[in-house]
């Protein structure tokens, strides 16, 4: 009876399987690691790959909407437009750091799913605006709501693969989003034509419904399949929960146990803002974001343009 007990993950934080200690060698062949790595890539990545695809098609699908006719219902001119691309960025760069701190206190299982619920359903009501104003206030909420996303994803990544494993794993991450690129301006011509008009609502409205809806089916399938850190995880069993906390050990990334003092989340910010190399990556990532804005516009403008001799197959 105490060893089912004890064989069971505890209730803990992620603040505190962020790193783990081993104190006793676990010892295990290669063909078991490989093994592990195998369920792991089976089940941790294509989760976050398709969370991923749909959160870059709910921040995106602005621009389709757009060509579809949004400008022309909600009366937007051209700054107005530019406003409401620019202001998702504010409340994305601002609530980053703040939901990776929120993510120590939960479990990446069901903080995760439940931020794309959250998104998923701002996308859905973005169907229902009717002026400017509405569509700023949602994109402003919709930045805070993804900003966890990203940023939990990574740590998730980092903390259940050695440092030679993670480069593959984060381009198949990454990959979700050249795909969401390359096809969602054909997806989005595949709904608004199909669906324009259909009990009265505009296709472009019905491009936030569909993908809305589909953002919050794919986040409670993965509120069941995601899992949480290697010394946590229910996914599991008890023997393989020991070697991915082992074989991370073995590169010195370790997992703190209830008895391991840990930084406060204040101390935390405090080491990262002293470090150059977080200075470095803020400047760079400064860079990146006004561009990503170019993206939502200039390639789904690419891709849906229709006019009465182009029409998008």
């Amino acid at each position: 009876m105490d060893h089912d007990f004890e064989s069971q993950p505890k209730d803990v934080y992620s603040d505190e399987v962020e790193n783990v200690n081993i104190s006793e060698s676990v010892s295990f062949s290669p063909e078991e690691e490989k093994a592990l790595v195998r369920k792991i890539d089976l089940t941790l990545l294509p989760t976050i790959w398709v969370m991923y695809l749909l959160s870059y098609l709910d921040r995106t699908n602005i621009g389709n909407a757009k060509i579809s006719g949004m400008e022309v219902d909600l009366d937007l001119s051209s700054n107005e437009y530019s406003i409401a691309l620019v202001v998702f960025f504010v409340g994305y760069v601002i609530f980053e750091v703040p939901s990776n701190l929120a993510l120590g206190r939960s479990r990446p299982s069901i903080f995760l799913p439940s931020i794309m619920i959250l998104w998923g359903a701002l996308t859905c009501v973005m169907a229902a605006i009717n002026d400017f104003t509405h569509l700023v206030v949602l994109r402003v909420i919709l930045g805070c709501v993804e900003a966890g996303f990203a940023p939990g994803v990574i740590l998730l990544l980092s903390s259940w693969y050695k440092q030679t494993e993670q480069s593959k794993r984060f381009g198949v991450f990454i990959s979700a989003a050249v795909l969401s690129g390359a096809f969602g301006g054909l997806i989005a011509a595949g709904i608004v034509d199909g669906l324009e008009g259909v009990h009265g609502i505009r296709g472009w409205r019905w491009l936030f419904i569909i993908e809305g809806s589909a953002t919050v089916g794919f986040a409670i399938i993965s509120l069941f399949v995601l899992p949480d850190f290697p010394g946590t995880s229910r996914r599991l069993s008890a023997r393989e929960r020991e070697i991915a906390v082992a074989r991370l050990a073995s590169q010195n990334v370790t997992v703190t146990t209830e008895n391991t003092e840990r930084l406060s989340n204040w101390g935390a910010c405090q080491v990262a803002c002293r470090d150059l190399r977080t200075w470095t990556f803020v400047i760079g990532y400064m860079v990146r974001t006004p561009l990503l804005a170019l993206t939502f516009s200039i390639t789904n403008q690419a891709i849906l343009y229709r006019s009465s001799s182009v029409q998008v197959p």
